[in-house]
């Protein structure tokens, strides 16, 4: 083989190897909830709404009901995170949902 054949055949090989890089798939963005989302989720709106009983935009005689509605969140969170299956993180957002309608602002309708 000579060197100029040698050439061709590199050039070809190489040229069809970065065309083959066209033809993979790109990876796409999913916007369904996953375990980790929810937990990054829960952390957000659970500091929310520690942010809202510092400031005292959460009355104090809500703060059991709080409570409660934290932790089945944080519950629902785990359990999702444990057993990722559709029940468990249609529970796990509507409690941190609930939890999130303790920071809405009260001049805006509710988003349920």
């Amino acid at each position: 083989m000579t060197f100029s054949r040698f050439l061709r055949v590199s050039f070809a090989a190489a040229s069809l190897a970065s065309l083959g890089g066209c033809q993979a798939t790109q990876p796409t963005l999913s916007l369904a909830p996953n375990p980790h989302s929810l937990i990054y989720t829960y952390l957000i709106v659970h500091g929310m709404v520690r942010g809202g009983v510092m400031s005292g935009a959460i009355p104090a005689d809500q703060l059991p009901a709080v409570v409660m509605e934290d932790r089945s969140a944080l519950l629902a969170v785990v359990s999702a995170t444990g057993r990722p299956d559709a029940s468990h993180l249609k529970a796990a957002r509507e409690d941190i949902q609930v939890l999130l309608a303790r920071v809405e602002p009260k001049d805006l309708p509710a988003s349920h």
